[in-house]
């Protein structure tokens, strides 16, 4: 990433949140409303923004300081986090498309004419959010005030 450089420089921390706040965290979780995340996915990116996080320290790994701490000293907020709450907003907003906009008809789009393979089937975007609000998700989300509590 191209703003190592300027994570170790001596500025103050709370300069170098703002940086990461304005620019890493939105290249992070672009496109964060779409995605299915896995136990995988959201692994890796909290592997990611620990790594940037310890650079914002100046901290080594070998050095096996605990992430928390690290959290504590830098007050970032989590990445996966943030991309599921990105993920529950923009899944309210879609439910309530009134005009039939393809983004709506491609979430509920469901192919009859093809089955599943055997197995433990893959995460689906739809799967998380009825996880989370049920199988009806999407009359529960017309209602903005109970969609955002």
């Amino acid at each position: 990433w191209s703003l190592k450089h300027v994570f170790k420089a001596p500025l103050n921390m709370e300069i170098k949140k703002r940086i990461f706040d304005t620019s890493i965290a939105p290249c992070l979780l672009y496109g964060a409303q779409t995605w299915s995340l896995t136990k995988k996915n959201e692994q890796r990116l909290r592997c990611t923004q620990h790594a940037m996080e310890r650079s914002l320290l100046g901290i080594k790994k070998r050095e096996r300081v605990r992430t928390t701490v690290i959290r504590m000293k830098t007050l970032i907020t989590d990445v996966v986090t943030t991309a599921k709450k990105m993920k529950w907003k923009w899944a309210g907003h879609l439910c309530r498309f009134e005009d039939g906009r393809w983004t709506r008809s491609c979430v509920e789009w469901c192919p009859f004419d093809r089955k599943r393979r055997r197995g433990r089937q893959f995460t689906r975007w739809r799967d998380e959010i009825k996880d989370v609000a049920g199988i009806n998700f999407s009359t529960r989300a017309k209602i903005r005030e109970e969609w955002n509590t």
